[in-house]
């Protein structure tokens, strides 16, 4: 080292020294004191230089000791570290066989868990199977008394049916004899009406008769008194009126008849074409009724065939997985009961609404047959109430327009009253040819009318038979298919049983040789683990026996090697110490040899003083 401890100490007192020394010789103070206080100050230094060295010698033991000491530790603690690490490898080993022993454990206590899960599931399936028979005996009451039920149904459905259809037949009926009568009502009215013209005509031609026979009178009387050439005139000119009053009235007349005609004639066609019409939508409701019977048949048929389908499936799915598991196998019967319950109450539902929908179809049907009808008997009543009523205020034209030529012609000429006399007995032969087709008409009117509701009650009676009979055979199809659903149940059934006692007889089986196998196994694993043990723990002794005598040599080779270590350490400490001594007296002869030789100055300064003062 460059700077040792005592050399620090040294070079502190001389600066000490010097520091002191020039205080004092800053103050002018004398040199004795500086002396006295040299020699004490050296003394002071000697003694502390001598305590510094007496200390200095008892640290260089104690640290000579304490490194030997701390050697000595060292060597131990990484003694003890390795024997640590080996232990700790040894420890390691043994944390690895445990952790192996207990994963053997746990695998063992896992496969004991397995076989009381295995063995409690074989009880929750057998449970389950049990009531897997029961719920299929119950379906099979279900079905029985479905069976015993069905009869009632059926008879309960061609009730509803036929009450239904006899109450469409019978509205129909009674609308159209209520219209019927409307009509044969208006025809009398009608003719009642034609047959009152026809009176007043009779009366009208009495009276003109009556005046034909005064204004012959007048004319008469007045004849002696005219000239008979303005008689004649005018007779011209009567016959030539009255032969045109006679064409004018066969024209109308004409007219009138082939008025009447036609729109007879139209109303007959439009009778003809509402009841045609009528025929036809009835059809085409009858068709489809009948299309959406034969719709729901095929749909329930197909969805049948579709669910027999599924179940066959299923059934086969079911034999594969009893082979590998029970569970499974009650997982599928249980979906394959949903799904059979869902597509028998889907099956309900859909005969609910399907019957609903009849009804609602068959309701319409009747309604809208009914305003139909009602319009077209309406429609024929109101335009016969139109023909006749304009044919009896053509008749009633007539009858004036003949009243009013007679009173011209009354008031004219009695030629003209005649000719007017021969139109009225034309006249009253029209309205009897009127007044005869017209009871024709209503004959034929009311004889087609009659062959219409025939027809119609025949085609009301030939639906309810089509309906009864695909009635009675969706109810055997389903009576079919409901007996084949129940044999595949009981078939279903029996493979259940066969399953499960094959997946008893196999489940046993295994765990018999399982539990032989485990136990067999454990066994073995239990000797060769005892003996792996017996030999860890006899190598690990001899190891220990190795480590403390390899320890123990070591140990006194290192205490050895430390104490030869610790006396050349105290040697050189000794050494460097009265090396560093010496320096220290050469140091102190040095300041003591410049304070001599500064006192020496200080003298020869003091005596040269006085003398350069004399």
């Amino acid at each position: 080292m460059l700077f040792s401890i005592g050399n620090l100490i040294t070079l502190g007192i001389v600066l000490i020294f010097f520091f002191v020394y020039h205080k004092l010789t800053a103050n002018n103070r004398s040199l004795e004191k500086v002396k006295r206080l040299a020699d004490k100050l050296e003394v002071q230094l000697n003694d502390y230089v001598g305590e510094r060295a007496e200390e200095l010698k008892h640290y260089g033991i104690d640290l000579d000791v304490q490194q030997k000491a701390a050697k000595i530790a060292l060597e131990k603690l990484q003694t003890a570290q390795a024997a640590v690490a080996e232990k700790a490898e040894a420890v390691g080993v043994i944390a690895e066989r445990f952790k192996e022993y207990d994963e053997v454990l746990a695998k063992l206590m896992d496969m004991t868990a397995r076989v009381d899960e295995n063995l409690k599931r074989v009880h929750e399936e057998e449970v389950f199977a049990e009531g897997v028979n029961r719920k299929l005996d119950l379906a099979k009451k279900s079905l029985a008394a479905i069976e015993r039920e069905m009869p009632l149904l059926r008879e309960g459905f061609a009730q509803d049916a036929q009450k239904t259809i006899e109450n469409f037949r019978d509205s129909i009926l009674a609308e159209l004899q209520s219209a019927l009568t409307s009509v044969e009502t208006e025809l009398n009215t009608v003719r009642d009406e034609a047959l009152a013209a026809f009176e007043k005509a009779q009366s009208a031609r009495a009276l003109v008769d009556e005046e034909f026979e005064k204004a012959l009178a007048t004319a008469q009387d007045r004849a002696s008194s005219v000239e008979d050439k303005a008689f004649a005139t005018l007779r011209t000119s009567i016959e030539t009126k009255a032969k045109e009053n006679s064409d004018a009235a066969e024209a109308k007349t004409l007219a009138l008849s082939q008025n009447i005609d036609r729109r007879i004639a139209e109303l007959e066609a439009e009778a003809e074409r509402r009841l045609v019409q009528v025929g036809q939508e009835t059809s085409s409701q009858v068709g489809s009724l009948k299309t959406l019977i034969e719709a729901f048949k095929e749909d329930w048929k197909r969805e049948a065939e579709g669910m027999m389908n599924d179940i066959s499936v299923k059934l086969a799915e079911a034999e594969e997985i009893f082979a590998r598991k029970a569970k499974d196998v009650a997982d599928q019967l249980e979906r394959a009961q949903a799904e059979a319950l869902k597509t028998h109450s889907d099956l309900e539902m859909r005969s609910t609404a399907f019957m609903a929908r009849l009804e609602k179809e068959t309701t319409e049907a009747q309604t809208r047959l009914a305003k139909e009808s009602a319009a077209a008997i309406e429609r024929l009543g109101k335009d016969s109430a139109e023909t006749l009523a304009r044919l009896h205020g053509e008749q009633s034209e007539t009858l004036e327009a003949i009243a009013r030529e007679s009173g011209e012609a009354k008031a004219t000429m009695a030629g003209e009253a005649l000719r007017a006399k021969e139109e009225a007995a034309k006249a009253k032969e029209a309205s009897a040819a009127l007044l005869a087709e017209l009871t024709t008409r209503q004959d034929e009117l009311r004889a087609s009318l009659e062959a219409t509701k025939n027809s119609i009650e025949e085609e009301f009676a030939s639906f309810g038979q089509d309906f009864e009979d695909h009635r009675t055979r969706f109810e055997e199809n389903f009576m079919a298919e409901t007996k084949a659903l129940g044999a595949s149940l009981d078939t279903l059934s029996g493979r259940i049983e066969e399953l499960k006692r094959n997946a008893y007889d196999r489940v046993k089986d295994k765990l018999k040789g399982f539990e032989d196998g485990m136990l067999a196994e454990l066994s073995e694993r239990r000797g060769k683990s005892f003996k792996q043990l017996d030999g860890w723990l006899s190598d690990m002794e001899k190891t220990l026996q190795t480590i403390a005598s390899e320890s123990a040599g070591r140990r006194r080779a290192e205490e050895e090697k430390f104490r030869k270590e610790s006396q050349n350490r105290m040697v050189e400490l000794r050494d460097e110490l009265y090396s560093q001594m010496d320096k220290l007296k050469r140091s102190v002869l040095s300041v003591k040899e410049d304070m001599e030789s500064e006192e020496k100055k200080l003298a020869s300064r003091d005596a040269a003083e006085p003398q350069a003062g004399g």
